[in-house]
C-alpha cells in the first residue's frame, strides 16, 4: 500500500510501546508520566493511518482503491475477531479499518481543505455528543451503534479523522518532499508540541483545566493531537539522527518491530486474554510482568520471524504477509 520508511516504522514501534503501557502499566509513574500513553496511543495509530495514506497516494486506479477497501475490511474483520478473545482491552482496529478508507480519500485533498476537514471533524463530533440523547447513546439498534462508533464511544471516528489529517500533513511536508531527511525541523517542532502538552497536563493536575482520556471533549482532542504529533515528529527526528550517527542497526531493529504492527497488536491481545481467563482468572491484567512480556516478546518475535522468513511481504510478519499478498493481488487484478 505504501513504500516502507524506516523512520515511520520507528514511530509505529513507539505507538506499539505506548499501547502496551496504556494496557498494562500498573501505576501512573512519577508525575503521572505513564498516563501520557492514554492520550497518545489511539491518536498516534490514527495519525499513522494518515501518514500511510499519504505515502500511498501516488497510486491511482480501480485496483488501488479496491486494495484500500480490502485493507480496511481486513482491519475490521481482525478487530471483530479479537473482540471475541474477551481481553480487558477495547479494540481499536474496527475504527482504524474505516479510517483507512477515509484517510485515503482525504489524502487527495489540498492542504487548506484538508486542514479545514481536520478542524471541523472534532467540533462536529462534540456538537453531536451535546445534542444526542442519552437514550440513543445507551440504546440498541443501528442508530445507537453508529452514534457510539462515530462520536459517542470510548473510541470516536470523527476525532480520528482529525488525527489522520495531521498525519497526512506530516507525511507531505516532513516525510516526503523538502523535509524528507531533516532532523532539525521535525525535532524542534515536535519538542515544542510536547512542551505545550506537558504544560496542559500540569494545568490539569492543578485543577485549572479538565482533561479526561477518551472523553472526546475539544480540549482532550487538542491535547491528543499535540502529544501524538509531537511524539511522531520527535520519533522521526530521532530515527534519522541515529541512522546518521552509526546506529543504523538500532533503527533497523525498532523499524522491524514497527513494520509488524498488526501481528504485534493481535498477539498481545491474545496473551492478555489468556492471562486473565486462564492464568489469573478474574484478576486485572495490569502488571510489570505483562509489560515486560509484551515489550521483550515483541522484540524476540520480530527477530525470530525475520531470521527465518526472508521473502516479502511475509518478512514483515504473518498478518502483514497475508494482507500484503491479498491486497497486492487485488491491486494487480484491478
Amino acid at each position: 500500500m505504501s513504500e516502507r520508511r524506516a523512520d515511520v516504522d520507528v514511530v509505529r514501534f513507539l505507538a506499539l510501546a505506548s499501547m502496551y503501557v496504556a494496557h498494562v502499566a500498573p501505576v501512573p509513574g512519577p508525575a503521572h508520566v505513564l498516563e501520557l500513553s492514554e492520550y497518545l496511543t489511539m491518536p498516534l495509530f490514527a495519525l499513522l493511518i494518515g501518514v500511510g495514506a499519504q505515502l500511498g497516494s501516488s497510486r491511482t486506479g480501480t485496483g488501488h482503491w479496491a486494495a484500500v477497501v480490502v485493507r480496511g475490511l481486513a482491519l475490521v474483520g481482525l478487530g471483530l475477531a479479537l473482540e471475541r478473545a474477551e481481553a480487558q482491552v477495547v479494540i481499536v482496529l474496527v475504527h482504524l479499518g474505516v479510517l483507512v478508507v477515509v484517510a485515503s480519500l482525504l489524502a487527495r485533498l489540498p492542504d487548506l481543505v484538508l486542514a479545514g476537514v481536520g478542524l471541523a471533524a472534532p467540533v462536529v463530533g462534540t456538537l453531536l455528543v451535546q445534542h444526542t440523547s442519552t437514550d440513543v447513546m445507551l440504546g440498541q439498534g443501528w442508530t445507537s451503534d453508529l452514534a457510539r462508533f462515530a462520536w459517542g464511544g470510548p473510541y470516536r471516528l470523527l476525532p480520528m479523522v482529525a488525527y489522520a489529517a495531521l498525519g497526512i500533513l506530516v507525511a507531505r511536508h516532513l516525510v516526503t518532499g523538502r523535509g524528507a531527511r531533516s532532523v532539525v525541523a521535525p525535532g524542534v517542532l515536535g519538542a515544542a508540541m510536547l512542551v505545550l502538552a506537558a504544560a496542559a497536563l500540569a494545568a490539569e493536575q492543578k485543577g485549572l483545566v479538565d482533561l479526561v482520556p477518551y472523553s472526546g471533549t475539544l480540549q482532550e482532542t487538542g491535547l491528543d493531537a499535540l502529544v501524538a504529533t509531537g511524539v511522531c515528529l520527535v520519533g522521526l527526528a530521532a530515527a534519522r539522527a541515529l541512522d546518521r550517527t552509526g546506529a543504523a542497526r538500532v533503527v533497523g531493529g525498532l523499524a522491524a518491530v514497527g513494520a509488524m504492527t498488526l501481528t504485534l497488536y493481535a498477539l498481545p491481545i491474545l496473551w492478555l486474554a489468556y492471562d486473565v481467563r486462564v492464568l489469573h482468572p478474574g484478576a486485572a491484567d495490569d502488571s510489570w510482568t505483562n509489560l515486560a512480556v509484551l515489550l521483550v516478546g515483541s522484540l524476540v518475535v520480530t527477530a525470530a520471524w525475520r531470521l527465518v522468513v526472508r521473502r516479502e511481504p511475509w518478512r514483515r510478519g504473518p498478518v502483514e504477509g497475508a494482507l500484503g499478498t491479498v491486497t497486492g493481488l487485488v491491486e494487480r487484478r484491478g
